[in-house]
């Protein structure tokens, strides 16, 4: 069976002598298989087929798993370790292991899920307008990118059109009470006749943020007001290419690409003059989304070296500096698109190179690599990332340095890899992964010291086996940091359990599997269903 697992806390046990656990209990294989065949059930006999984890219960054979990770690693390495002791499940029930054809998405969170404390404590905000960036990283139907192409509207209750909503103060969402405010402000231009323009503009802005909020075809209505209103306002006066570059934005938003891409090819010249450098980047991300990633590749090429004009202040440089960032992803991207792998990751490369580290954009990267197959040169290049002064003390990406040499059996460097992202955060989630990795390596007590700091540092006690938390916290309406935190504690758990059956101890993971299912009161029969398919994964991974 696949998974990898880690065991939970409940009641306290007589502390054993050096080398020894403190589990006492000696359940034969029948009634560890026995807490297998209860991960079906709740506790009471209540059914768990409602449960969100039901389509991933049957597990897969860890033969599977070996065939895809294995076949991957193929052209690098003929001594590959096994990758099964770094494969975990979620504390969902899913991701127990690489399904068949699984994406290389799919790889990068099972193998290199590691995130950083500062990014788990950053919750993806509807209050602010996201970066341009945003565009490029989330789905075109995803709220981020709509934001941040809303953002990027030119209008002002002012009258003014040098400044772009996110820069004027609105709120992502603002109160019905101040969107009137809003729209009745930009309603008065309509009574200056040579404003006109400005009022439509200003009102059609406000459909696109009442748009961000909206569902179904009153979302439809909005965004077809929005566009049909920049049209007007660019009856009124052709001359002002921010109506022009709006009305291109918000037919980027809807999904009418060929539109987008001819408004931002139009007014570039014209928008340049007045410091808006991004019209063309604009145009080239149109061209990706109709299907013409080569056009894209036309149109972005250039910009990735554009340079300011001599004599531009600090500001006006920062602009084109943007462009050029924003161009290198998108190129990339394109370059992705149009089946050309090798020249993307190079461009991605590059672009962290000269940037900040960028999880978003590291995680790109990263999985383009996978794509590839490219493990021995992203190990490499992993290392040139990390002489980088925004790298260097990335803990995030020595941990997945340490996993993939790990995987190529070069375990020596990986021994550094692991002892270096330690140095930098020592972290729960970084204690298990090298705790996972001594485990493969047959340090099983080694393995164990790791996976109890991990549970001390998670505020749990290493001798008891309460999973009550990670079952809760399986649910919606919880944080990053909570989801995080219950999954580092159910793998340490599932880590010791592994450790305990390569060891014989089957008295350890009895008594770890009993105390899960017995820490079930206050909680939804849901979450009873979710502890023993906890103890249920203990059983399996000591199995293994």
């Amino acid at each position: 069976m696949a998974t990898r697992n880690r065991p939970p806390r409940s009641q306290r046990a007589t502390p054993p002598a050096k080398g020894q656990t403190r589990w006492q209990g000696n359940p034969s294989a029948t009634s560890v298989r026995s807490v297998t065949e209860a991960g079906r059930r709740t506790r009471g006999g209540g059914g768990v087929a409602n449960l969100p984890i039901e389509g991933h219960r049957a597990l897969a054979s860890i033969v599977l798993a070996l065939m895809v990770v294995l076949t991957l690693l193929a052209p690098l390495s003929h001594a590959a370790p096994d990758p099964a002791p770094f494969l975990t499940p979620r504390i969902d029930g899913s991701g127990s292991v690489i399904q068949a054809g699984g994406s290389s998405a799919d790889i990068e969170r099972s193998l290199f899920s590691y995130l950083t404390f500062v990014e788990r404590s950053v919750e993806s905000s509807n209050s602010t307008w996201p970066e341009a960036t945003a565009v490029l990283r989330f789905d075109p139907s995803d709220t981020r990118a709509r934001m941040a192409i809303v953002g990027e509207i030119y209008a002002s209750t002012s009258g003014g059109l040098d400044r772009k909503l996110r820069d004027t103060g609105i709120e992502t969402r603002p109160s019905p009470n101040k969107l009137q405010e809003y729209e009745d402000a930009y309603s008065q231009f309509f009574q200056e006749d040579e404003r006109g323009g400005r009022g439509a503009n200003g009102l059609s802005a406000m459909s696109l943020v009442r748009s961000l909020t909206a569902e179904g075809t009153e979302r439809e209505r909005l965004e077809r007001s929005a566009v049909n209103g920049f049209r007007q306002a660019i009856g009124e006066n052709g001359e002002i290419w921010q109506y022009t570059y709006n009305w291109a934005l918000a037919n980027l938003l809807v999904g009418n690409y060929a539109q987008a891409q001819e408004g931002m090819r139009i007014i570039s010249n014209r928008a340049a003059q007045d410091n808006e450098v991004l019209a063309s980047f604009w145009s080239g991300v149109a061209a990706l989304r109709t299907g013409d990633p080569g056009e894209a590749v036309q149109a972005l090429t250039p910009l990735i070296n554009a340079q300011a004009p001599a004599g531009g202040n600090e500001t006006f440089n920062d602009l084109f500096e943007t462009l050029r960032n924003l161009s290198r992803e998108g190129l990339a991207d394109a370059q992705w698109a149009n089946r050309n792998p090798s020249s993307a990751y190079r461009t991605y490369f590059d672009t962290l190179l000269l940037a900040e580290a960028d999880p978003s954009l590291y995680g790109k990267w990263l999985r383009l690599g996978l794509e590839m197959g490219a493990y021995e040169k992203l190990a490499a290049d992993m290392a040139t990332l990390e002489t980088s002064p925004s790298f260097r003390s990335y803990s995030r990406i020595h941990h997945d340095r340490a996993r993939l040499l790990d995987m190529l059996g070069r375990r020596g460097e990986a021994d550094s890899e692991y002892k270096e992202a330690l140095r930098l955060e020592n972290d729960p989630g970084l204690l298990v992964a090298y705790g996972q990795s001594l485990e493969s390596r047959g340090d099983h007590n080694g393995a164990l010291s790791q996976a109890a700091e991990a549970i001390l540092k998670l505020n749990n006690d290493p001798e008891t086996a309460d999973l009550s938390t990670v079952a809760r916290a399986a649910g919606a309406g919880v944080t990053l940091v909570d989801k995080s935190t219950a999954q580092q504690l159910l793998d340490a758990n599932l880590l010791r359990a592994r450790a305990w059956g390569r060891q014989g101890n089957t008295g350890a993971v009895g008594s770890l599997i009993q105390f899960i299912v017995q820490n079930a009161e206050g909680l939804t029969p849901e979450q009873v269903g979710l502890l023993h398919l906890y103890a249920a994964f203990v059983g399996e991974a000591a199995a293994q």
